[in-house]
């Protein structure tokens, strides 16, 4: 009787699938490359290339996400600070990579309109002060206006 070797078997569709939404959970909570090619190496005893191909197919979800919608202007902004949040990822300095997230997600919050009704209500001053620091910074110059117009505004 022959023995025939036995290679590794190949993983399912539904194994593959999982594997996939693993690794796509596991970059858009921030991880880098090396972390989930740890992470597939021990959980899955697989290779680097195959690992690779996983964050591959994570990525191209990433993009489907991203280019879905995208026919209003709105929905292209909300998108496009998706893609550069994932791409955080690759900045090793995890410091400037927190920041960056951080910058990111203020954006997206401004873009919904999360902080607007705040800032105009809450701490009108501040946004002034803030608007005059950036003009002076910038060699803008400007007049302030104040008062109520005839409209009662």
């Amino acid at each position: 009787m022959d023995k025939k070797l036995i290679g590794p078997r190949k993983s399912t569709k539904l194994v593959v699938l999982s594997r996939v939404e693993q690794v796509f959970n596991k970059i858009m909570n921030g991880s880098n490359t090396s972390d989930i090619l740890q992470y597939c190496s021990e959980h899955w005893n697989i290779s680097r290339r195959m690992a690779h191909k996983y964050m591959a197919r994570a990525r191209q979800r990433i993009e489907i996400i991203n280019d879905a919608n995208i026919d209003n202007s709105y929905s292209f902004h909300i998108a496009k600070r998706l893609q550069l949040l994932t791409r955080c990822v690759q900045i090793k300095d995890k410091s400037l990579r927190i920041k960056m997230e951080l910058d990111i997600c203020k954006d997206m919050a401004d873009i919904q309109g999360l902080y607007r009704d705040r800032i105009e209500l809450i701490e009108p001053e501040r946004k002034e002060a803030e608007l005059k620091e950036s003009m002076e910074l910038a060699g803008v110059e400007f007049e302030v206006i104040t008062g109520k117009s005839e409209y009662g505004t």
